[in-house]
């Protein structure tokens, strides 16, 4: 079966204002059958994994880096002074001829879709807004090249991130002010509107299509792409298929989509042909298919409500840049102020309800009462352990107050996000729901969607 990729993606057609415009087919339906449809082969650095629920596969680094092969990329004289590693990459702060510079390392997955969307946002962002973010200074979206794994080397942002820093920040009203600047931020990637579903590219050389889009620079010879500050030579982007690193598959659907229903559909019937599958797989070696048949029963239940919560309409989406893991260690401080916004992998365009959201470092239960800090270890003194959960639990707290202030401040600069914040709360949950299922989760939440199928029928746009 041939690439849907490629089938769903017609090709591009220049307006009057040398603008891309792409046309995009949301009527395509997919079928994937046959025994090894979803046995996915390791790569040189990877291997599959069953980490979530439902034993789903996830990618994990299968070896270490060369240390020597990383540098050729960094320059002469450079070395490492410090190594982070996140879910799915490796960091490294690199000493360099120019000054420090953050290398990343990814996973061989979803090549070259993932870093090269990567860059094309956080290029477009730079560009478009006034938002810190680092700036990319070479990439490779290949593993063919020295290091063996695709990678990002960018400016370094010297700071700590929020989640460190929290316990240090002087004040509520210091607190305040950063929210009030995450809410700016908000604000600003609220006022870039789009028409599509899915993810930003860089618009190729006009002498490559899109199979070669990381193909060898000749200004490098080492198959990387310089960007200068300025991006002159990278001005224009375009729509293109939904990054991920939870599939290698490109067989699956991932648009770009003009509708929502469209998205979350191809998004469920993914997921139940992987539960279907693991059904099979459960029920001839006389295993336990309770949670693989609560999955398909949630699969089925949210399919049947999708194209009534999300109707087509006839114009496209309204659609926004969202950065759906901006939690607090991913905003970088200093000097009591937010100087990085980090992790743009795999950040989408999405509907402008599920864009509406408040940021995931601001997210979590509601906590009504501080903690006492009699009841944390060490008893009987004065300085806490570290780390602590009192600390967690404080912030739980503060929280509440600082939700209220961001709500506050986005009605104060941007009033129709809050609007848009309010009428979608029901989609947003439809769509978690959907998140949740792609990781394997359902046996927490069957309430939910128990009580969703008793109310499918009175489901309306109102609702």
């Amino acid at each position: 079966m041939g690439s849907l990729i490629s089938s769903l993606i017609r090709p591009a057609t220049r307006t009057a204002d040398d603008s891309v415009d792409l046309e995009i087919d949301d009527t395509s339906d997919f079928e994937l059958v046959g025994e090894d449809d979803y046995k996915i082969e390791d790569t040189f650095g990877m291997t599959w994994k069953e980490e979530f629920d439902l034993d789903l596969l996830s990618p994990v680094f299968s070896v270490e880096p060369n240390v020597e092969d990383l540098l050729t990329v960094c320059g002469p004289g450079a070395s490492v002074l410090k190594q982070f590693d996140q879910n799915y990459s490796k960091c490294y702060k690199i000493k360099a001829e120019h000054g420090p510079l953050l290398l990343r390392l990814s996973l061989p997955v979803d090549v070259p879709w993932k870093i090269e969307s990567e860059v094309a946002t956080m290029c477009y962002i730079r560009q478009h807004t006034k938002i810190p973010i680092p700036r990319v200074l070479r990439y490779d979206a290949t593993n063919e090249n020295v290091p063996h794994f695709p990678y990002i080397s960018m400016e370094f942002i010297p700071g700590v991130n929020l989640y460190k820093a929290w316990k240090d920040l002087p004040s509520m009203v210091v607190k305040e002010r950063i929210v009030c600047q995450l809410a700016s931020f908000q604000a600003e990637l609220f006022d870039l509107e789009f028409d599509f579903i899915g993810n930003l590219y860089l618009e190729p050389h006009a002498d490559s299509d899109i199979q070669s889009i990381s193909a060898m620079d000749a200004t490098t010879g080492d198959g990387s792409r310089p960007l200068d500050p300025g991006l002159s030579r990278y001005s224009k982007f375009r729509p293109g298929p939904i990054a991920t690193v939870m599939s290698d598959d490109s067989r699956l659907p991932r648009g770009p989509y003009h509708h929502a229903q469209d998205w979350l559909r191809d998004r469920l019937e993914c997921c139940l042909l992987k539960f279907e599958r693991l059904h099979e797989v459960a029920w001839q070696k006389k295993g336990d298919t309770t949670e693989i048949s609560g999955a398909i029963t949630a699969t089925h239940t949210l399919l049947e409500a999708v194209p009534k919560v999300f109707p087509k309409g006839q114009s496209p989406e309204s659609t926004r840049i969202f950065h759906d893991n901006l939690h607090e260690w991913n905003v970088l401080i200093d000097q009591h102020r937010v100087v990085g916004l980090l992790d743009w992998e795999c950040v989408s365009v999405v509907p402008v309800w599920e864009f509406c959201q408040l940021p995931a470092a601001l997210q979590g239960p509601d906590r009504d009462k501080p903690p006492e800090r009699a009841h944390f270890p060490p008893w009987g003194e004065e300085t806490l352990d570290e780390p602590s959960f009192y600390w967690e639990d404080l912030m739980a707290y503060e929280l509440v107050h600082l939700r209220k202030a961001f709500m506050t401040e986005m009605e104060r600069i941007r009033p129709s996000w809050v609007s848009e914040f309010r009428r979608g709360s029901f989609k947003r949950a439809i769509v978690h729901a959907i998140d949740l299922l792609e990781q394997g989760c359902v046996l927490h939440w069957s309430w939910w969607i128990d009580f969703l199928a008793d109310d499918l029928g009175q489901i309306s746009l109102a609702d």
